[in-house]
Protein backbone atom coordinates (compact mmCIF):
# COMPACT_ATOMS: atom_id res chain seq x y z
CA UNK A 1 0.00 0.00 0.00
CA UNK A 2 2.83 2.46 0.87
CA UNK A 3 4.94 1.78 -2.34
CA UNK A 4 1.53 2.29 -4.33
CA UNK A 5 1.05 5.62 -2.65
CA UNK A 6 4.69 6.24 -2.83
CA UNK A 7 4.89 5.25 -6.57
CA UNK A 8 1.71 7.38 -7.54
CA UNK A 9 2.93 10.61 -5.96
CA UNK A 10 6.37 10.31 -7.64
CA UNK A 11 3.96 10.19 -10.99
CA UNK A 12 2.04 13.32 -9.84
CA UNK A 13 5.22 15.38 -9.36
CA UNK A 14 7.11 14.13 -12.32
CA UNK A 15 3.85 15.43 -14.73
CA UNK A 16 3.73 18.65 -12.50
CA UNK A 17 7.33 18.97 -13.32
CA UNK A 18 7.25 18.17 -16.91
CA UNK A 19 4.52 20.92 -17.15
CA UNK A 20 6.35 23.23 -15.45
CA UNK A 21 8.22 26.03 -17.78
CA UNK A 22 11.85 26.62 -17.32
CA UNK A 23 11.40 30.41 -17.17
CA UNK A 24 8.73 29.36 -14.54
CA UNK A 25 11.62 27.50 -12.48
CA UNK A 26 13.77 30.54 -12.97
CA UNK A 27 11.08 33.19 -11.65
CA UNK A 28 11.16 30.79 -8.32
CA UNK A 29 14.77 30.27 -7.80
CA UNK A 30 14.90 34.16 -8.59
CA UNK A 31 12.37 34.73 -5.80
CA UNK A 32 13.93 32.45 -3.52
CA UNK A 33 17.19 34.90 -3.96
CA UNK A 34 17.03 37.81 -1.06
CA UNK A 35 18.09 41.11 -1.73
CA UNK A 36 19.11 43.42 1.00
CA UNK A 37 18.64 47.20 1.42
CA UNK A 38 20.52 48.68 3.24
CA UNK A 39 20.35 52.49 4.28
CA UNK A 40 22.25 54.42 6.79
CA UNK A 41 20.89 57.65 8.25
CA UNK A 42 21.98 60.31 10.59
CA UNK A 43 19.68 63.34 11.43
CA UNK A 44 18.19 63.02 8.03
CA UNK A 45 14.56 63.70 9.19
CA UNK A 46 13.90 66.08 6.02
CA UNK A 47 14.23 63.07 3.43
CA UNK A 48 14.06 59.95 5.06
CA UNK A 49 10.21 59.50 4.90
CA UNK A 50 10.99 59.92 0.35
CA UNK A 51 13.29 56.82 1.10
CA UNK A 52 10.91 54.83 2.87
CA UNK A 53 8.08 55.40 0.74
CA UNK A 54 10.33 54.82 -2.21
CA UNK A 55 11.12 50.79 -1.53
CA UNK A 56 7.54 50.45 -0.54
CA UNK A 57 6.74 50.46 -3.68
CA UNK A 58 8.95 47.20 -4.67
CA UNK A 59 6.00 44.72 -5.24
CA UNK A 60 5.26 42.19 -1.86
CA UNK A 61 6.37 38.74 -3.64
CA UNK A 62 10.15 40.20 -4.29
CA UNK A 63 12.42 38.22 -1.54
CA UNK A 64 13.82 42.03 0.19
CA UNK A 65 14.34 43.15 3.40
CA UNK A 66 15.04 47.01 3.96
CA UNK A 67 17.81 47.28 6.87
CA UNK A 68 18.13 50.97 7.95
CA UNK A 69 20.97 51.59 10.28
CA UNK A 70 20.81 54.68 12.93
CA UNK A 71 24.06 56.59 12.57
CA UNK A 72 23.22 58.42 16.25
CA UNK A 73 20.10 60.90 14.53
CA UNK A 74 19.55 63.18 17.10
CA UNK A 75 16.79 64.58 15.28
CA UNK A 76 13.08 63.07 14.58
CA UNK A 77 14.50 60.63 12.00
CA UNK A 78 13.89 57.47 14.11
CA UNK A 79 10.40 58.73 15.53
CA UNK A 80 9.85 59.41 11.41
CA UNK A 81 11.09 56.56 10.18
CA UNK A 82 9.38 54.18 13.22
CA UNK A 83 6.11 55.01 11.99
CA UNK A 84 6.39 54.58 8.44
CA UNK A 85 7.67 50.74 8.14
CA UNK A 86 6.23 48.01 6.18
CA UNK A 87 6.79 44.39 7.51
CA UNK A 88 10.11 44.36 4.97
CA UNK A 89 11.59 47.31 7.19
CA UNK A 90 13.55 47.53 10.52
CA UNK A 91 15.44 50.01 12.64
CA UNK A 92 18.98 48.97 13.97
CA UNK A 93 21.89 51.16 15.79
CA UNK A 94 21.78 53.92 17.77
CA UNK A 95 24.50 54.68 18.44
CA UNK A 96 27.22 57.69 16.73
CA UNK A 97 30.09 55.11 15.01
CA UNK A 98 30.28 56.93 11.41
CA UNK A 99 29.24 56.07 7.99
CA UNK A 100 32.12 53.15 6.99
CA UNK A 101 30.75 51.31 10.57
CA UNK A 102 27.24 51.57 9.85
CA UNK A 103 27.29 49.93 6.54
CA UNK A 104 29.80 47.44 8.10
CA UNK A 105 26.96 46.67 10.57
CA UNK A 106 23.74 46.73 8.09
CA UNK A 107 25.93 44.25 6.12
CA UNK A 108 26.73 42.14 9.04
CA UNK A 109 22.69 42.30 9.73
CA UNK A 110 21.57 41.44 6.35
CA UNK A 111 20.64 37.98 5.19
CA UNK A 112 20.34 38.92 1.50
CA UNK A 113 22.75 37.22 -1.09
CA UNK A 114 22.68 40.70 -2.39
CA UNK A 115 23.16 44.07 -0.94
CA UNK A 116 21.68 47.43 -2.21
CA UNK A 117 22.44 50.85 -0.71
CA UNK A 118 20.06 53.44 -0.62
CA UNK A 119 21.52 56.88 0.81
CA UNK A 120 18.24 57.95 3.09
CA UNK A 121 17.93 60.96 1.13
CA UNK A 122 17.72 58.99 -2.11
CA UNK A 123 14.61 57.39 -3.90
CA UNK A 124 15.33 53.63 -5.35
CA UNK A 125 13.42 53.12 -8.58
CA UNK A 126 11.25 49.85 -8.01
CA UNK A 127 11.27 48.52 -11.17
CA UNK A 128 15.15 47.91 -11.06
CA UNK A 129 14.61 45.71 -8.06
CA UNK A 130 12.06 44.36 -9.57
CA UNK A 131 13.69 43.82 -12.99
CA UNK A 132 16.95 42.22 -11.02
CA UNK A 133 15.24 39.79 -9.10
CA UNK A 134 12.92 38.68 -11.70
CA UNK A 135 14.14 39.48 -15.58
CA UNK A 136 17.96 39.39 -15.30
CA UNK A 137 20.00 36.20 -17.22
CA UNK A 138 20.49 34.07 -14.41
CA UNK A 139 24.03 32.82 -15.79
CA UNK A 140 25.15 36.62 -14.86
CA UNK A 141 23.94 36.08 -11.07
CA UNK A 142 25.92 32.88 -11.32
CA UNK A 143 29.34 34.10 -12.28
CA UNK A 144 31.51 33.66 -9.50
CA UNK A 145 33.69 37.02 -10.39
CA UNK A 146 31.32 39.01 -11.39
CA UNK A 147 30.44 41.23 -7.95
CA UNK A 148 28.78 44.27 -8.85
CA UNK A 149 25.55 44.95 -10.70
CA UNK A 150 24.73 48.64 -11.47
CA UNK A 151 23.01 50.88 -13.60
CA UNK A 152 22.24 54.93 -14.26
CA UNK A 153 20.84 57.29 -11.45
CA UNK A 154 18.83 60.28 -11.79
CA UNK A 155 20.28 63.38 -10.35
CA UNK A 156 17.26 65.62 -9.17
CA UNK A 157 16.70 68.56 -6.35
CA UNK A 158 14.01 68.43 -3.71
CA UNK A 159 11.09 70.35 -6.58
CA UNK A 160 11.85 67.90 -9.12
CA UNK A 161 11.80 64.92 -6.71
CA UNK A 162 8.40 66.27 -5.22
CA UNK A 163 6.83 66.76 -8.43
CA UNK A 164 7.48 63.33 -9.56
CA UNK A 165 9.25 60.50 -7.97
CA UNK A 166 8.49 57.62 -10.51
CA UNK A 167 10.70 56.55 -13.47
CA UNK A 168 9.51 55.34 -16.58
CA UNK A 169 8.87 51.57 -17.66
CA UNK A 170 11.64 50.48 -19.23
CA UNK A 171 12.29 47.14 -21.69
CA UNK A 172 15.72 46.24 -21.36
CA UNK A 173 17.35 43.62 -24.08
CA UNK A 174 20.39 41.81 -24.11
CA UNK A 175 22.61 44.47 -25.79
CA UNK A 176 21.89 46.57 -23.01
CA UNK A 177 24.01 44.76 -20.41
CA UNK A 178 27.76 45.45 -21.06
CA UNK A 179 30.81 45.00 -18.72
CA UNK A 180 33.11 47.74 -17.23
CA UNK A 181 36.00 48.01 -18.33
CA UNK A 182 37.95 48.30 -14.65
CA UNK A 183 40.38 50.35 -15.39
CA UNK A 184 38.52 53.36 -15.77
CA UNK A 185 38.02 53.34 -12.22
CA UNK A 186 41.55 54.99 -11.89
CA UNK A 187 40.34 57.66 -13.49
CA UNK A 188 37.16 58.17 -12.05
CA UNK A 189 33.52 56.31 -10.43
CA UNK A 190 31.13 55.69 -13.09
CA UNK A 191 29.39 53.71 -10.81
CA UNK A 192 26.35 55.07 -9.09
CA UNK A 193 26.30 53.78 -5.66
CA UNK A 194 22.69 54.10 -5.69
CA UNK A 195 20.82 51.27 -6.19
CA UNK A 196 24.22 48.86 -7.39
CA UNK A 197 23.46 44.96 -6.46
CA UNK A 198 26.79 43.82 -4.83
CA UNK A 199 27.24 40.31 -3.93
CA UNK A 200 27.60 39.42 0.15
CA UNK A 201 30.09 37.25 -0.79
CA UNK A 202 32.47 39.31 -2.85
CA UNK A 203 32.08 42.20 0.34
CA UNK A 204 33.72 39.20 2.89
CA UNK A 205 36.11 38.87 -0.16
CA UNK A 206 37.26 42.38 0.45
CA UNK A 207 36.44 42.52 4.29
CA UNK A 208 33.48 44.90 3.47
CA UNK A 209 33.41 48.67 3.30
CA UNK A 210 36.66 50.44 4.95
CA UNK A 211 36.72 51.74 7.83
CA UNK A 212 39.04 54.55 7.58
CA UNK A 213 37.80 56.21 5.57
CA UNK A 214 35.29 59.58 5.95
CA UNK A 215 34.36 59.63 2.36
CA UNK A 216 34.30 57.99 -0.98
CA UNK A 217 33.90 54.76 -0.04
CA UNK A 218 31.84 53.21 -2.73
CA UNK A 219 34.99 54.15 -5.14
CA UNK A 220 37.19 52.85 -2.71
CA UNK A 221 35.38 49.52 -2.40
CA UNK A 222 35.19 49.43 -6.08
CA UNK A 223 38.78 49.99 -6.26
CA UNK A 224 39.28 47.16 -3.78
CA UNK A 225 36.84 44.89 -5.87
CA UNK A 226 39.14 45.36 -9.18
CA UNK A 227 42.48 44.72 -7.68
CA UNK A 228 41.06 40.81 -6.86
CA UNK A 229 39.95 40.91 -10.28
CA UNK A 230 36.27 40.92 -10.10
CA UNK A 231 33.69 42.04 -12.71
CA UNK A 232 30.99 44.69 -13.15
CA UNK A 233 28.41 44.65 -14.91
CA UNK A 234 26.04 47.75 -16.27
CA UNK A 235 22.48 47.70 -17.07
CA UNK A 236 21.00 50.47 -19.11
CA UNK A 237 17.71 50.79 -16.75
CA UNK A 238 17.52 53.96 -14.19
CA UNK A 239 18.45 52.30 -10.39
CA UNK A 240 16.46 55.78 -8.86
CA UNK A 241 16.54 59.39 -8.32
CA UNK A 242 19.78 61.05 -6.39
CA UNK A 243 18.74 64.08 -4.82
CA UNK A 244 21.60 66.52 -4.31
CA UNK A 245 21.31 69.08 -1.70
CA UNK A 246 23.18 71.57 0.21
CA UNK A 247 23.75 69.10 3.34
CA UNK A 248 25.60 66.82 1.39
CA UNK A 249 28.87 65.92 2.39
CA UNK A 250 30.81 66.98 -0.70
CA UNK A 251 28.64 70.23 -0.94
CA UNK A 252 28.26 71.03 2.97
CA UNK A 253 32.36 70.78 3.28
CA UNK A 254 35.30 71.55 1.64
CA UNK A 255 34.68 70.35 -2.02
CA UNK A 256 37.65 70.85 -2.82
CA UNK A 257 39.69 68.93 -0.32
CA UNK A 258 37.06 66.06 -1.00
CA UNK A 259 38.49 66.12 -4.79
CA UNK A 260 41.40 65.77 -2.89
CA UNK A 261 40.86 62.77 -1.09
CA UNK A 262 39.48 61.10 -4.33
CA UNK A 263 43.12 62.46 -6.17
CA UNK A 264 44.53 61.07 -3.60
CA UNK A 265 42.76 57.16 -3.53
CA UNK A 266 42.59 56.88 -7.42
CA UNK A 267 47.21 57.22 -7.27
CA UNK A 268 47.15 55.21 -4.40
CA UNK A 269 45.46 52.16 -6.24
CA UNK A 270 46.92 52.99 -9.75
CA UNK A 271 50.71 53.06 -8.16
CA UNK A 272 49.84 49.29 -5.95
CA UNK A 273 47.89 47.76 -8.98
CA UNK A 274 48.51 49.74 -11.97
CA UNK A 275 52.32 51.43 -12.35
CA UNK A 276 52.11 51.65 -16.02
CA UNK A 277 48.49 53.70 -16.08
CA UNK A 278 49.85 56.22 -13.30
CA UNK A 279 51.03 58.84 -15.41
CA UNK A 280 47.98 59.62 -17.37
CA UNK A 281 45.93 58.70 -13.95
CA UNK A 282 48.42 61.76 -12.39
CA UNK A 283 47.70 63.95 -15.73
CA UNK A 284 43.43 63.64 -15.07
CA UNK A 285 43.94 63.65 -11.61
CA UNK A 286 44.88 67.57 -12.38
CA UNK A 287 42.41 68.05 -14.77
CA UNK A 288 39.64 66.83 -11.66
CA UNK A 289 41.19 69.11 -9.17
CA UNK A 290 40.70 72.04 -11.36
CA UNK A 291 37.40 70.96 -12.12
CA UNK A 292 36.46 70.85 -8.39
CA UNK A 293 37.55 74.99 -8.61
CA UNK A 294 34.41 75.30 -11.15
CA UNK A 295 31.15 76.37 -8.93
CA UNK A 296 28.48 73.70 -7.45
CA UNK A 297 25.70 74.74 -10.08
CA UNK A 298 28.40 74.10 -13.09
CA UNK A 299 29.80 70.90 -11.98
CA UNK A 300 26.38 69.68 -11.05
CA UNK A 301 25.02 70.64 -14.48
CA UNK A 302 26.97 68.66 -16.12
CA UNK A 303 27.22 65.47 -14.16
CA UNK A 304 26.18 62.27 -15.69
CA UNK A 305 25.45 59.89 -13.33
Amino acid sequence: MAEWLCSGLQSRLRRFDSGFSLQNKETLLSLKMKISIITTFFNAEKHILDCLLSVQKIPDHINYEHILVNDGSDDGSVEIASKNLSSHQKIIGQDRIGRGNALNHGIQNAIGDFICILDSDDLINHKWIEYFATSLPKEYLNEYELAVFYSNSFVSNNDLIKQNSDVPKQNILDSDLSYLNSKLLLFYNPIPHLGAMIKKSALAKVKNYSTNRDSQFDWDLWLRFSAHNMKFLKVNIFSGIKRVHENQYYEHGNHLLYALKGIKLQLHHSFVHSKLLLIPVAIFSIIRFFWALFPKKVRISHKSS
